[in-house]
């Protein structure tokens, strides 16, 4: 497998945290911090907990270094610690947490322009939210491979192959639960649609 440039610079620095150099892995931290807390706060729906989970995470790595071996990508190898903690975490917690879509995590909410929001109107404006709501509601109900699939492929934008590496599966085990949880999410929003359209 060829390494990239930044792939390089990263086993790079992870050497020199071997050999005792911390900063090594404070440029790492530094590189990978919000990509994994964009992650967690996606899998997990809160800003505190995907925090925790964030420097849980790091901790892990810090303390788990010797056991990378290079043979996939260091965030391919932080990805899958940040899965992990999150269904740990999933697990641990009774109370369901809502799946953020936004594209600003840190605030735990859809974003939408003020002019969208102006041509729509109040009625369609709550329309809105009341879909995006059911959206939630429909991934928070997926079984966890599912959810982890479609959070690193829709979320992440992850192609299936870096996904099977994270997860360590095939890309046909990828493809399977994408397809079983896009199933599973129009067989969820089905009867809340026809009712908008009847």
């Amino acid at each position: 497998m060829e390494r990239s440039p930044a792939g390089d610079e990263d086993l790079q620095k992870i050497q020199a945290c071997l050999d005792g150099d911390e900063s090594a892995f404070e440029f790492l931290f530094n590189k990978y911090r919000q990509k994994v807390f964009n992650l967690a706060h996606r899998y997990v729906g809160d800003t505190e907990d995907a925090l925790d989970i964030t420097q849980e995470c790091f901790v892990k790595a810090h303390h788990s270094l010797r056991t990378f071996e290079g043979r996939s990508s260091f965030y391919t190898w932080l990805c899958r610690l940040v899965i992990n903690a999150c269904v740990d975490f999933r697990r641990a917690h009774k109370a369901p947490q809502p799946l953020s879509l936004s594209e600003s995590p840190a605030e735990g909410e859809v974003k939408h322009d003020p002019e969208d929001l102006r041509v729509i109107g109040p009625s369609g404006a709550l329309e809105l939210k009341e879909l995006e709501s059911r959206i939630q509601d429909a991934i928070e109900s997926l079984p966890g491979p599912q959810r982890a699939v479609f959070v690193l492929h829709v979320a992440e934008q992850m192609p299936y192959k870096r996904i099977a590496d994270v997860l360590d599966c095939s890309v046909g085990t990828v493809m399977s639960r994408l397809h079983y949880a896009r199933k599973k999410l129009q067989e969820s929003l089905k009867p809340y649609l026809e009712a908008k359209v009847s």
